[in-house]
């Protein structure tokens, strides 16, 4: 059996090499950063290439990990304040090298770094910087622009990395004792794990944790009308599916009904909920799974069940036909990022939009519940 897998594994390598070099034709820097490329179509995008190796299995070797904190071609996902990270396009990350910003910030900093794992087929180590919240860029091209609004407009890849360099600063910062002893605890593995420092003998180890939260895009019977909603942190006009966390000891279906009923008052089938996707959200550390549901049939399919919000939780919820729904995902993607307040007041102070509903930007669960809806029929 080990065997058929390991030839299992080299022919799906395989397989998987003959399809990237049927693809267009990428040039690598030595970093593995891929700066230029053959354009054949509007999906494609250099960087997604790239391999990114989680590195689980190294992290506790004391001498590979000296090695790579060491490298001078070493890049970083840099973190300022827990709350930015460093641009390079809207679209792109500034992978710093760490021979490049060495000496723009204290040394304190560096040895600090988290280690994320490789990247590239030079698989070059990859580390979170993380920075005080009035820290400069370490040049005049990169700049700093906020995690939450700003990372759905990045490529899949980069959007990853900027997420898991978030979650483990918010982990580190917020976990700093142990939650047995009470001892203060020191990071190890590169950031990645604690352990208490008491002098008991007991040594208690901590590794980052995600709370489960549901997301889920509420339709009518016959699938004519959406749920959305607006929470007193969203900007104007901007509705998206219902959320919230999973409760100790409750399933995932369950918590779908029990966040939908809480929040809005409408009650959906159990037997509807179905699974579509997840996504890790480290504000401050969810990982978010996301459904679609229905509400109960009746003897009109399109009836739309009424709605009682809880004011706590929400400003507005709303049925919207799926049309309406549409026009407000072209709006969001010609706007951009649209979680992002300032923007889109400063855009309807302008005239530059006129509309009535805006839906979250591609790249987060939310969008991609909605997307999904719009193309099953």
């Amino acid at each position: 059996r080990t065997d058929n897998m390991r030839l299992f594994a080299d022919s799906a390598a395989d397989l998987c090499i003959e399809v990237l070099n049927a693809g267009p034709e990428v040039s690598a820097d030595v970093n593995g950063i891929s700066t230029e490329y053959t354009q054949m179509d509007d999906e494609w995008d250099a960087t997604e290439t790239l391999l990114f190796d989680r590195s689980s299995g190294i992290r506790n070797n004391s001498e590979i990990m000296k090695d790579f904190y060491q490298r001078p071609d070493a890049m970083h996902v840099v973190v300022r304040g827990a709350t930015e990270v460093l641009f390079a396009t809207s679209k792109e990350l500034a992978l710093a090298p760490y021979k490049d910003i060495h000496g723009t910030y204290a040394t304190t900093f560096f040895d600090r770094r988290t280690f994320l794992g490789r990247l590239g087929p030079e698989q070059t180590p990859l580390f979170a910087l993380f920075l005080p919240e009035d820290a400069a860029t370490p040049d005049e091209k990169s700049y700093f622009a906020n995690t939450r609004t700003r990372a759905p407009m990045l490529t899949p890849l980069h959007n990853e990395l900027a997420l898991t360099a978030t979650a483990y600063i918010n982990w580190q910062k917020t976990h700093q004792y142990c939650n047995v002893c009470g001892s203060p605890l020191e990071l190890i593995y590169g950031g990645t794990c604690s352990k208490c420092t008491n002098k008991n003998g007991e040594t208690h180890f901590h590794w980052p944790r995600q709370d489960p939260s549901i997301i889920v895009l509420v339709t009518n019977p016959s699938s004519t009308h959406a749920l959305l909603a607006r929470s007193p942190r969203h900007p104007p006009y901007l509705y998206t599916a219902l959320a919230g966390f999973v409760e100790a000891g409750e399933n995932m279906e369950c918590a779908v009904a029990r966040e939908v009923y809480e929040e809005s008052g409408v009650a959906v089938d159990g037997n509807s909920v179905e699974y579509v996707g997840s996504q890790s959200w480290p504000f401050p550390r969810s990982c978010m799974i996301g459904f679609h549901a229905k509400t109960h049939s009746s003897r009109n399919v399109d009836e739309l069940a009424a709605i009682n919000i809880d004011p706590d939780e929400l400003v507005d919820a709303k049925w919207f036909e799926k049309e309406d729904v549409y026009q407000a995902t072209r709006d969001a993607d010609t706007m951009g990022a649209v979680m992002e307040r300032k923007l889109v007041e400063e855009r309807i102070a302008s005239g530059g939009w006129n509309g009535k509903l805006f839906v979250p930007s591609k790249g987060v669960l939310a969008r991609t519940l909605i997307d999904k809806w719009l193309e099953s029929n």
